[in-house]
């Protein structure tokens, strides 16, 4: 295989799978809260709960520390990430916090009923709110930081117009690959 294509090879990491399970199953067992929403997504959207979840944030004792490296992952700085799977990242932090990733934090806590401060200016780069006990929600757009960035309207305005243009250019493809799909082209064909 090409050398740079394997970099991009994923493999199977269960050491890193089982440990994040474990430390996932340690926020969700003791919420009943949480218990349902698991058992509500995989049941009304066929998702697993794992698959929302952005980042954990806990205590890192020298133990933990240990297990970490173990299982594949790496400390860069305060956070620690797997770099040979798709894994959420766990953030170092005396505040425990499970943090699911949400296309709209607004429109979640609106479809659970919950009232929350929403951190962040709408359509900004990063917004987050508390959810219940230590569930938390994250709407990221191109922002892989925990700090919400200051920002202006003009910034986020900016940055819906790129969001606009990039899918009018995704809608032209699609058309593009649609018709090429319905009208065989061939080759040996001109075109006048």
């Amino acid at each position: 295989m090409n050398e740079d294509l394997a970099q991009f090879e994923w493999k199977p990491c269960p050491e890193g799978q089982s440990l994040l399970d474990e430390l996932i199953d340690r926020f969700i067992t003791p919420n009943e809260w949480m218990c349902q929403l698991r058992q509500e997504m995989h049941q009304q959207t066929g998702t697993r709960f794992f698959d929302w979840i952005d980042h954990l944030q806990l205590e890192i004792d020298e133990s933990l520390s240990q297990r970490l490296i173990s299982a594949g992952f790496e400390n860069v700085g305060e956070v620690w990430e797997h770099k040979g799977a798709v894994f959420p990242r766990i953030k170092e932090g005396s505040e425990r916090r499970l943090v699911l990733k949400v296309e709209s934090v607004a429109d979640f806590l609106a479809a659970h009923s919950i009232q929350s401060e929403i951190e962040g200016i709408p359509f900004g780069q990063l917004r987050k709110a508390s959810v219940k006990d230590e569930l938390w929600l994250v709407e990221r757009r191109g922002c892989r930081g925990f700090s919400i960035p200051e920002e202006d309207a003009v910034t986020v305005i900016n940055s819906l117009k790129v969001l606009e243009a990039f899918l009018a250019v995704s809608l032209i493809l699609i058309d593009a690959l649609r018709l090429n799909f319905l009208v065989p082209w061939n080759s040996e064909d001109k075109l006048n």
